[in-house]
């Protein structure tokens, strides 16, 4: 459970970290688009226009570095490197916000209040505008807004005035409203992230319950049909011949109707416990069909070994007698199991429903010769 839960945390902290550096890849070039026309309203009213491009220029270097950054720390979220490009995204982030509020200092004295006021509406939509790209770290947003307002604020204490006593005042309360937006939408992001993680999981939970068997957990009908195409495809792209396995529980009712459904299940149970250990592969597939009907698809193997496995299974079903608890033991003197496998060369152009009929008839003939039988055919 902890481990699962560590899993989830780490996998929500790396969806947050990926929206962080690819949603301040625009916000990078909005910045310099931003500082370009700037400099440009600064100039016209009378800032020095070598200060000015000094500035630009600063900003500008500073938002490339931040830029290749995040285009490099997007490609390599999830390898071990995000916390080092995170600690350098803070700190870049940090450096912008500084360089902006230069912008106010070396330009106040040559601007009337109307074009202070603009100024300072241009630093309010930056820092209102990146709470989109900034939010999923927040001391990174925090580490964007409060130094751009921060110096201002000081600045218009230190003048010691009521006017501008009042105007520090309002800046401290939108750098807090800054701050509180800021935790609702990282929250909300938070909350959206475990909900799409939640979504996800319940997705792989409903494919898995509707390909998998809920008693024996082997692959059941409803997948059979897909994953036969596909080892047929398989089979003849790679040019070696496929197996299919039918086998069938002789005198099953028997159980049911003498010992009870729940020791029939166990009956099952333990089947496909034998089934999977005897064929262990990982390109083995193993389905139960329904009630006692279960089918295998081998690949890359021969007849020959594979008539051997369902000898050694045929022989292994009396083991289960001396496993099986039960007030009428002699039923299970009437268990076997009837086999039947048919071969499908690589050079057939197979047809995934002529396979299972003739799997399904040599699987008939096995009990027509009376059960406990293994009958092979060869796919033509």
């Amino acid at each position: 459970m902890l481990r699962t839960l560590l899993k989830k945390e780490a996998r929500l902290y790396k969806e947050s970290v990926a929206l962080l550096f690819e949603g301040s890849q625009k916000a990078v070039l909005f910045n310099i688009a931003l500082s370009f026309l700037l400099s440009i309203d600064l100039v016209y009213h009378g800032v020095p226009s070598l200060r000015v491009w000094i500035w630009f220029s600063g900003l500008c270097l500073i938002s490339v570095l931040r830029l290749a950054l995040c285009v490099y720390a997007t490609r390599s979220v999830g390898k071990g490197k995000d916390t080092l490009h995170l600690n350098l995204f803070f700190f870049s982030t940090l450096l912008t916000g500084g360089v902006w509020s230069l912008s106010y200092f070396f330009s106040i004295a040559y601007l009337n209040l109307m074009q202070e006021a603009v100024i300072i509406l241009v630093y309010g939509g930056m820092c209102a505008g990146a709470i989109t790209s900034l939010s999923p770290h927040l001391p990174s947003y925090m580490a964007y807004c409060v130094p751009i307002f921060l110096p201002v604020i000081v600045y218009n204490v230190m003048l010691m005035t009521f006017d501008r006593f009042i105007l520090s005042i309002i800046f401290l309360l939108f750098i807090f409203g800054l701050g509180l937006l800021g935790k609702i939408n990282n929250a909300l992001l938070m909350k959206t992230f475990k909900l799409s993680d939640e979504k996800e999981t319940l997705i792989r939970k409903l494919r898995l319950m509707s390909t998998t068997d809920p008693l024996t957990h082997l692959m059941n009908r409803n997948h059979f049909d897909e994953i036969l195409k596909e080892e047929c495809n398989r089979a003849i792209r790679n040019k070696h011949a496929m197996i299919l396995i039918a086998f069938d529980v002789d005198n099953f009712k028997l159980v049911n109707d003498h010992c009870g459904h729940h020791v029939g299940d166990m009956l099952l149970i333990y089947i496909s416990h034998l089934l999977q250990s005897s064929f262990r592969r990982s390109s083995d597939k193993l389905f139960r069909l329904g009630g006692d009907e279960f089918f295998a698809i081998l690949s890359n193997t021969s007849l020959e070994d594979t008539v051997r496995t369902c000898k050694k299974i045929s022989t292994q079903i009396n083991v289960m007698k001396t496993q099986l608890e039960s007030d009428t033991p002699s039923i299970f003197d009437e268990i076997t199991m009837s086999i039947g496998i048919v071969e499908v060369p690589f050079s057939t152009e197979v047809n995934v429903k002529d396979a299972v009929i003739e799997a399904d008839r040599a699987l008939y003939q096995s009990k027509q010769r009376g059960k406990n039988q293994i009958v092979t055919h060869r796919l033509h």
